[in-house]
């Protein structure tokens, strides 16, 4: 069923993440094998095969709202830079495989509202992409909240600017200004 088969491509985003690339290796073949040949009777059937010459780290299962899924590559949904003349280069961010893969989490995470955790290598672009999602595409009921740490950062202080973005409800009880989310 298309269930099964979202569920293996949750696999390598979830249990298959956190892995060296040494070890994406080894998890794209264990995963592939359980896709591409004979599942255990317990799986039930893979009626959508997975593409043979991509990773799953290639490829999401796309499942529209109605009718049957399929594996798309995410180089499919790169989309063409627009942007105005007069913005600064530090501001561009160029559409890549990475920047697809981290929006379409984060709008997997923020309309569930499941809590996440972006980990990577220094330098790979996590912090922008959030900082983007956060000021630039999120719906109008979110409201983004950044606090910038340092060595110096102590709890009384990180305390101090998360009460200051909040509104107080009753004795104790604190929240998002109302009819936001935070």
């Amino acid at each position: 069923s298309s269930g099964i088969n979202a569920e293996y491509g949750g696999c390598a985003w979830s249990l298959g993440a956190s892995v060296t690339s040494e070890g994406r290796e080894k998890f794209n073949e264990f995963l592939k094998e359980i896709l591409t040949s004979k599942p255990p009777p317990t799986v039930g059937k893979i009626d959508l095969p997975f593409p043979e010459s991509a990773t799953i780290y290639d490829c999401m299962f796309d499942k529209p709202t109605s009718g049957r899924g399929r594996w798309s590559n995410w180089t499919e949904s790169l989309k063409a830079i627009q942007f105005d003349k007069a913005t600064k280069l530090s501001e561009i961010i160029v559409p890549t495989v990475d920047t697809v893969r981290y929006t379409y989490m984060m709008d997997l995470f923020v309309t569930s509202n499941t809590p996440c955790l972006f980990v990577g290598p220094t330098g790979t672009g996590k912090s922008v992409y959030i900082k983007d999602k956060l000021m630039n595409n999120l719906e109008p009921q979110y409201v983004p909240f950044f606090i910038n740490f340092s060595a110096q950062t102590t709890a009384n202080q990180l305390q101090s600017m998360i009460m200051a973005k909040l509104d107080k409800r009753r004795k104790g009880v604190f929240g998002p200004p109302m009819g936001k989310k935070s």
